[in-house]
């Protein structure tokens, strides 16, 4: 059990980074809260050319140094392939195609992901992941973007849809794990989205990395010492 602890540790902090990559006018921000030593989340960005970024997020489970393979070729594919695609869907199927024929891992995992043009242009695909959500200053409203798709590693031949966004300038994105949302309190009340966005909402005119601040803020305060065990990631552009 150590010796898979040890593993874990090991390939999350060599893939797991420490901030996200801007462009152009598009500001990005997010934390992450490893509360597990079995695996969990895995999310990473990087460019492609010079005015477009890839977003990732995925969940490998909390099953050990398996939960750690899967997400160490899901780094391996998204760092030596993604920059010839011009796709999400077509990252996520590369992806799939790897976990599916691998012989070292056995697991599948949800996933996301996102191309984001510095004007703000946006595709997504996603593989049974948490929808994206978007608020709209403009109409005070949050609109949810959720794709079909199966999870990574289960059928080799899958194809994943794609959605196309045309966000307005002001607009904020938000892209969440499940440990977010699963993270309870001494009470054994669960941490909400609504709590997500109201935060959101009051604080729509400050920058990104300021209301992740608040966010993270607010769910400190809100479990407490209250031990979690699902890994927590919050991605906000």
């Amino acid at each position: 059990i150590e010796h898979d602890k040890m593993v874990v540790k090991s390939i999350k902090k060599k893939i797991i980074p420490d901030q996200l990559p801007q462009i152009g006018e598009l500001r990005i921000s997010s934390f992450y809260i490893d509360n597990s030593l079995y695996g969990g989340d895995y999310f990473d960005g990087i460019r492609i050319g010079d005015d477009r970024l890839a977003l990732f997020l995925a969940d490998s489970s909390y099953t050990g140094v398996d939960s750690s393979l899967m997400s160490l070729e899901l780094y391996t594919v998204f760092h030596t392939r993604s920059q010839n695609f011009d796709s999400p869907g077509k990252i996520l199927e590369s992806m799939n195609w790897v976990v599916s024929s691998s012989r070292f891992s056995r697991k599948h995992a949800p996933a996301c992901c996102a191309i984001i043009s510095s004007s703000g242009e946006m595709s997504l695909a996603c593989a049974a992941y948490n929808p994206l959500v978007v608020f709209s200053p403009q109409t005070d409203e949050f609109y949810s973007y959720s794709l079909k798709g199966i999870p990574l590693g289960i059928e080799k031949s899958s194809a994943y849809e794609i959605k196309n966004i045309t966000p307005r300038r002001g607009m904020i994105g938000l892209f969440y794990s499940d440990g977010l949302v699963s993270c309870i309190n001494e009470n054994g009340e669960p941490y909400t989205l609504d709590r997500v966005q109201a935060l959101i909402r009051e604080q729509q005119d400050k920058t990104p990395a300021l209301i992740v601040r608040s966010i993270s803020s607010d769910l400190q305060n809100f479990i407490k010492d209250k031990k979690q065990f699902n890994d927590v990631t919050l991605i906000l552009l």
